[in-house]
Order: C-alpha cells, then sequence, then structure tokens
C-alpha cells in the first residue's frame, strides 16, 4: 500500500514538474533577444526604455515591414548590469 502511495505522489510530482516546464516554454515563445544594440546615453532610465522601445518599433516597422504597434510590446528591457564599451542584450517581449 505504502509503494502505491510513493508511485502516485512520484507520478503527481513529474506531472506538475512537466506542467510548469511547459508554462515556462509557453511564456518565453513569445520573447525575442536583441544582441549589439547600441545603449542610449541618456541618465534616466525611462529616457533609455523608451530609446530602446522606439528602436524595436523602427526595426521591425521599417527593416522588417512586420506592423507592430507599441501595445503590441509587453515589455523592453535589457539583460545584465551596464559595464563600460559594452552593450547589453535587449530582451523584448510580445504579446503575441
Amino acid at each position: 500500500m505504502n509503494g502505491n502511495i510513493s508511485e502516485v505522489q512520484n507520478s503527481i510530482k513529474e506531472t506538475q514538474e512537466q506542467a510548469a516546464e511547459h508554462r515556462d516554454k509557453e511564456h518565453r515563445r513569445n520573447n525575442v533577444i536583441l544582441y549589439k544594440v547600441n545603449e542610449s546615453d541618456s541618465q534616466r532610465a525611462d529616457d533609455k526604455n523608451k530609446a530602446d522601445i522606439s528602436f524595436c518599433l523602427q526595426l521591425l516597422n521599417n527593416g522588417l515591414n512586420a506592423g507592430i504597434a507599441e501595445n503590441d510590446l509587453v515589455n523592453v528591457f535589457r539583460l545584465g548590469r551596464r559595464e563600460d564599451n559594452t552593450s547589453r542584450p535587449l530582451m523584448v517581449q510580445f504579446a503575441s
């Protein structure tokens, strides 16, 4: 009886882990990382973020003719810490 209970518990745990991994993959599916995008020299974080959003919209609409609007972008942010003479990767999260 105890063996059956532990098997069921292990099965439930594996199923939960698989479901969590599937949800994580679904969330990451709409993400794009852009490398070697120059960072703004602005001092304010808001201004830097607006410059990054503007770059993304220009790239997607003018360069790729994707027809993306600003409300299609869920989040745009830089990955990692800022260092001199390097540009951090830019994470772009799309709504769909």
